[in-house]
């Protein structure tokens, strides 16, 4: 007689630990920098062609974006580009 498995799967939980937003934060500066280190102003495509490439969700990749706007590393110029604040 064949004894029945258990196959149900939860899913993943949808909230992120804070390992997982320091991870993220990490690596959104080392992407922030690089980026930097060829373009002085860069479009908002273009971060997120890089979020793709660390594997940043979209979703992360605007919080990001927006708290670094707030803490003043990020600067977003009159033609709606980005700039390290230097």
């Amino acid at each position: 007689m064949r004894s029945k498995e258990n196959t149900s799967v939860e899913p993943p939980s949808e909230t992120l630990t804070t390992s997982d937003n320091n991870a993220f934060k990490t690596m959104f500066k080392n992407m922030i920098c690089e980026i930097s280190e060829s373009y002085n102003k860069f479009p908002f495509y273009v971060l997120e062609i890089m979020a793709e490439n660390y594997s940043i969700p979209l979703t992360e990749l605007r919080f990001l974006l927006q708290n670094s706007l707030n803490e003043g590393f990020l600067l977003l110029s009159k033609d709606n580009l980005y700039k390290i604040k230097t």
